[in-house]
């Protein structure tokens, strides 16, 4: 949840004006993968009646985006192509979590 709330942040100090290409030389591989997973996982867990898969995912991605997040300057980037990029692949993010959390049920928080 606090990487949600994280994501919720960044998007919040931005205006809504970043495009929509998330895919670039600026955009970290392992999470664009990793976020490209959701339906194989999703399918997976359904056929296997086992949601932990999604509880699995979702963490995976919450790391993944943890460390881009700690490693790119994403609100005070100066390139702008690398920020939308960045930017883009935040609301991305986010959007995978909260629909992988919300088949599980769990409810997403606005702020901490």
């Amino acid at each position: 949840l606090y990487t949600i709330t994280r994501a919720k942040s960044i998007l919040r100090k931005v205006d809504n004006t970043y495009g929509s290409d998330f895919v670039s030389e600026y955009t970290p591989k392992e999470l664009l993968l990793a976020l490209i997973d959701l339906k194989d996982e999703i399918k997976k867990a359904y056929i296997e009646l086992a949601p932990s898969y999604l509880c699995d995912y979702v963490y995976k991605v919450a790391n993944l985006f943890n460390s881009f997040y700690n490693s790119c300057n994403i609100i005070n980037e100066s390139d702008v192509i690398k920020k939308n990029t960045w930017l883009n692949l935040t609301k991305y993010t986010l959007d995978i979590m909260e629909l992988t959390l919300d088949l599980l049920g769990i409810k997403t928080l606005n702020k901490m």
